[in-house]
């Protein structure tokens, strides 16, 4: 027996098969998904992979694009379930070698190495460097209280956990189930 939608395509059958036709509008509507995702707060390890081959794509010809492309790249590796330590090392050490460095990647780093490396001194530094205010603040509150959870100080570090948690619902009214991963990581940090 045939499923009434048998023969029609879903949205995401759909977007793919834009997507391979080629066509510069429908690859600009392809695109613009992607912000209602991330508004969404859908998880960047979850965003379909035909997206990311899509931006890779088009990164070639637009610098801006490369730059996004990589700090996803990263953020979905810190977002998997289980972070490939070395590979994630490798790619903020990249971004640092090739790009112009971002409170987003001094956060990064900061978060990876508190939590991913219980480096309490890389992550002292790169908190030291992000700019006020910052750009990503949730992820800056993230590596703050991880640096002060690894050196101790839960109550300095559940402060910023509290500031990250307004700095979350003031960026989307959606529930975030990465920062909500990544607060059970800091609170299982101790020094």
């Amino acid at each position: 027996m045939r499923s009434k939608n048998a023969g029609k395509k879903n949205d995401g059958a759909g977007l793919l098969a834009l997507w391979r036709e080629r066509d510069s509008e429908q690859l600009t509507f392809s695109l613009s998904l992607l912000p209602a995702l991330l508004h969404y707060n859908v998880r960047l390890r979850d965003l379909p992979t035909w997206l990311f081959d899509l931006l890779r794509e088009k990164a070639e010809s637009t610098p801006e694009l490369k730059n996004v492309l990589v700090t996803m790249e990263i953020g979905r590796m810190l977002d998997s379930k289980q972070v490939d330590r070395l590979l994630v090392r490798n790619e903020i050490d990249r971004y640092w070698r090739e790009h112009e460095p971002t409170d987003w990647l001094r956060a990064c780093d900061a978060y990876f190495a508190a939590v991913h490396e219980n480096d309490v001194v890389r992550a002292r530094d790169m908190v030291s460097q992000i700019g006020q205010p910052s750009t990503l603040p949730q992820m800056e509150y993230a590596a703050k209280a991880a640096l002060n959870m690894l050196s101790g100080h839960r109550d300095v570090a559940n402060e910023f956990l509290k500031h990250m948690d307004r700095a979350i619902a003031e960026a989307s009214p959606y529930r975030n189930p990465t920062f909500r991963d990544i607060r059970a990581q800091i609170e299982n940090l101790s020094s």
